[in-house]
């Protein structure tokens, strides 16, 4: 253990004196009755514990340097990164830095991951404490007491110092009655006493970490001036109480010390509950007698140099809510309802990439069920079930219940996205900000979920589990669920009141249908949906196909038209859907502006012009068109059937000024998709990514308009309908034009004639009496 202050500088107390100190706190926390009654076993061990159970810390310089091509050493690193932002910021000063700050900005990023590197090692040192134990000892006959090799017992000690207390049973192996010979051993009261004498050292485990995380790197707030003020001034550890003197020159200083006498009280209460269920024929021999609560009173400032409050921001539930998730953030209780589509949908993708990368099949079950009912006590509930991908409890813990972290994009599912990358099933995921699932406390604050895992036809299933919330603020409680638990996620969620008498579609929040069916467009997964609740009963089923755009015309119910298309793949194959557009014929089949069913005619409130139908004075302005822009499947933003989706403030035409003779249905995936907000509603401002989709929308145009020139029988009725229709030349390939256009010129005579553009040697513009 001398070799340990080397190897890792910001734990030098974890040497051979800790463990002195270790073994003299071991006395002093054991009352004497029960110090008197330890048999030489016991004591044996004790002592062999004190001075083993931090070998694992120790690790040679090869093994560290193993640790770059370990997997869980990188998994860990990526994790700690993401958990220590200080990283980051020091970087981003090293870009900038002169020499002489370049320096000690390489200094501290050594310091902060040298740090990782300990926290690395620390969190598995117990384990490797004992398998030293185990290897080296197993065999040593100074090791042999009554015929037995102590190693085990000791190695099992190792361990339990740091693994949670309530594995400190018999469960695990640790019993109050082992056999050693003729002696009985008591292994849960010995691991709780190593335990407590380890932290009640003061040892500074765990508070680098913590400081890490709070300092940066401009502060004067640092690592040796906490290893050189931590130092106890002094301390009592009796029966009656525990307490230390420190004095403190920063508030930090000071928090780190309240923190560590926290953890110092859950130890002391772990510990008085194992000791107190020990049996009635032996809890007399085994007990403890310390108080339940360090003293904390002579934990103070320096010369008065500040006055302490353990203070920081915190926010308000019902006000992060409010600011959060109504106008602010999600326009529309409703949304929720577009989170848990987008949460089923990546659950079904990362399955079906699970399934197809492990034994090459198709996953076809796949399937989305959306319901709003009313339950026997009169609240709405709203579930969402899936056959997906399902959760595990280390997602629930890690990613479920923190808000802003996606599992989506942490270092675990980037490490398997790699293996779906390397046989072609990859997907890129709608979940992006890890704030999605908050959406749902809109609409109830009771939300329970039930989820299996499925980790693939090679690693079978994990346990079936039940989530139950209450509240942001309130308590989570995850159970197991029954045997029979079908892989996939089931989400419900109930409403906060009851359903008035008088409940119609002016009360619905949730908007269950009409949501789906204007948002859902481009979903390779059946969606099926129901509404039982009374005055609004109605179902829903949405196909995996594609869906093509209707334009005006066949919405309308013009039938004497022709309709161009075009296909988004043929650009990418990340896009999908299509841009379609109708043109009236005549008798003949050739493309007019007027026929027996409709005309284009002056239109009215400012557009330009406008369908007639036969017999009719409604005016159909040609933006009256489906144009939406998908993401994922999901609508992000225009106009679906005309009517412009009501949970979203913009539309293509007013908020991106931009307008297309087509109707389409633009689905973009992969890395092609354009930034959104958390809302999935479009910046404010537009990236290339934007400008690129626009410009793809744009050549589609074109590409119908270049059919449209191609059929056009008398080339001079193809300005007539171009002004009529709408159209924009602009993405039209010059070789069409060139081929099909003509323009009306003037002869000396005042003659008007049409000419074809490749038939013309010069063009002249006039404007006035001054030829140009």
């Amino acid at each position: 253990m001398k070799i340990f202050p080397s190897l890792h500088s910001q734990y030098t107390l974890h040497d051979e004196k800790h463990f002195l100190r270790v073994t003299e706190l071991m006395a002093k926390i054991i009352p004497a009755p029960v110090r008197n009654n330890l048999n030489p076993i016991e004591i044996t061990l004790l002592i062999l514990a004190a001075f083993y159970h931090d070998q694992g810390m120790v690790v040679d310089k090869e093994e560290i340097e193993q640790f770059n091509h370990n997997e869980e050493y990188i998994l860990f690193q990526s994790n700690w990164e993401l958990d220590h932002p200080n990283i980051n910021e020091i970087r981003s000063a090293m870009k900038i830095a002169d020499k002489a700050d370049l320096n000690n900005l390489h200094r501290l990023e050594n310091n902060l991951y040298s740090a990782m590197l300990t926290d690395f090692i620390r969190q598995s040192h117990g384990r490797r404490s004992a398998e030293f134990v185990n290897n080296k000892y197993s065999s040593d006959p100074r090791w042999n007491a009554s015929g037995v090799n102590l190693s085990r017992l000791v190695g099992k000690l190792c361990y339990s110092h740091v693994c949670p207390a309530v594995e400190i049973d018999k469960k695990n192996g640790f019993y109050y009655d082992e056999s050693v010979g003729q002696y009985v051993v008591n292994m849960q009261y010995l691991a709780i006493i190593l335990r407590l004498a380890d932290i009640l050292d003061f040892d500074r485990d765990r508070t680098p970490d913590f400081l890490y995380r709070s300092i940066h790197f401009t502060s004067n707030v640092s690592l040796d001036e906490w290893n050189k003020h931590r130092s106890v001034e002094g301390w009592i550890i009796t029966q009656d109480e525990i307490r230390y003197t420190l004095k403190c020159d920063h508030p930090i200083y000071h928090k780190l010390a309240l923190q560590y006498m926290n953890w110092i009280d859950e130890e002391l209460q772990y510990a008085k509950i194992i000791a107190d269920n020990f049996p009635a024929k032996i809890s007399s021999n085994y007990f403890l007698a310390l108080p339940q609560r360090v003293d904390r009173s002579r934990i103070e400032a320096k010369d008065n140099s500040y006055v302490f409050h353990d203070l920081e921001f915190s926010l308000s539930r019902d006000e992060v809510i409010k600011l959060l998730m109504t106008d602010k953030l999600y326009n529309s209780p409703s949304l929720c309802v577009r989170e848990l589509l987008q949460n089923s949908l990546d659950a079904l993708r990362y399955r079906k990439s699970v399934i197809k990368r492990d034994n090459g099949s198709e996953f076809v079950e796949g399937n989305i069920f959306f319901e709003h009912t009313i339950d026997e006590h009169g609240y709405q509930l709203i579930r969402c079930i899936d056959n997906g991908i399902g959760m595990d409890e280390v997602i629930i813990e890690k990613y479920l219940t923190k808000v802003g972290r996606s599992y989506y994009k942490s270092p675990e599912f980037a490490r398997e996205r790699t293996t779906f990358q390397k046989v072609n099933v990859d997907f890129d995921p709608c979940g992006q900000f890890g704030i999605g699932f908050m959406s749902c406390f809109m609409l109830g604050d009771q939300i329970k979920v039930q989820t299996r895992r499925d980790y693939g036809p090679n690693k079978g299933l994990g346990k079936p589990l039940i989530v139950e919330i209450n509240g942001l603020g309130g308590i989570i409680v995850l159970k197991e669920g029954p045997s029979n638990q079908k892989v996939g996620t089931i989400i419900e969620i109930k409403s906060r009141n009851k359903v008035p008498e008088f409940f119609d579609e002016l009360e619905d929040e949730v908007k269950l249908l009409e949501f789906l069916r204007t948002a859902a467009l481009n979903t390779e997964f059946p969606i099926t949906a129901r509404c039982n609740v009374l005055q609004l009963e109605d179902q829903l089923v949405i196909s995996p196909d594609d869906q093509k755009p209707v334009t005006m015309m066949e919405r309308i119910g013009v039938s004497s038209i022709v309709t161009f298309e075009k296909d988004f793949s043929e650009f990418s194959p990340l896009l999908k859907g299509y841009a379609r557009a109708s043109f009236l014929v005549d008798s003949t089949g050739l493309i007019t502006t007027s026929n027996n069913e409709a005309h284009w005619a002056k239109g009215r409130h400012g557009y330009r012009s406008a369908l007639v139908k036969k017999d009719s004075t409604e005016h159909f302005p040609i933006h009256y068109q489906s144009q939406a822009i998908c993401i994922d499947g999901i609508l992000i933003c225009g106009l679906h059937n005309g009517e412009e989706a009501f949970f979203f403030e913009s539309n293509l035409e007013t908020d991106l000024d931009i307008s297309y003779t087509s109707s389409f249905i633009l689905d973009i995936r992969g890395e092609l998709k354009p930034e959104v907000t958390p809302a999935r509603s479009l910046p404010w401002s537009y990236s290339c990514r934007w400008d690129r989709i626009f410009d793809i929308i744009e050549k589609a145009n074109g590409y119908i308009w270049e059919q449209v020139v191609a059929s056009c029988p008398d080339p001079s009725d193809f300005w007539i309908l171009l002004a009529a229709y709408g159209g924009d030349l602009q993405y039209v390939r010059k070789k069409i034009l060139w081929s099909h256009l003509v323009v009306p010129l003037r002869t000396p005579g005042n003659e008007l004639l049409w000419r074809s553009l490749k038939d013309i040697e010069i063009l002249y513009m006039s404007k006035g009496k001054k030829k140009k």
